[in-house]
């Protein structure tokens, strides 16, 4: 008979824990290139697995000018990029401006590499 270790506090091992990285996208409606980019990402997601637990959140700059503010984030285009912290603040930005389907996926890279 194999005695099994249970475990009494539900926690998941450490090497099981899937670590789910979140980018900021600074965008605003209309923005063609911010449009080009949620394209992307989306493309993106479906051709390498490895990106589908990134969560991208949209940040519109016109319906919430207090966001970037409050955060004194720099930027002047968009898209602009950031990778949060492990609070979900943006820490480090990964990309502003006009972008191209291989700038998304070193975004994305990015974020999945830490």
């Amino acid at each position: 008979i194999r005695k099994r270790k249970i475990k009494r506090n539900n926690e998941v091992p450490e090497r099981e824990k899937i670590v789910m990285k979140k980018l900021i996208m600074m965008m605003f409606d209309g923005c063609p290139y911010c449009a080009k980019a949620r394209k992307w990402v989306s493309e993106l997601k479906k051709e390498n697995p490895a990106y589908v637990p990134v969560l991208v959140e949209e940040v519109d700059e016109n319906l919430h000018p207090e966001y970037a503010g409050a955060r004194k984030l720099n930027y002047y285009y968009v898209p602009t990029f950031y990778l949060c912290d492990a609070e979900g603040e943006p820490a480090q930005k990964l990309f502003e401006g006009a972008p191209q389907k291989d700038d998304i996926r070193k975004v994305l890279e990015a974020a999945v590499t830490g």
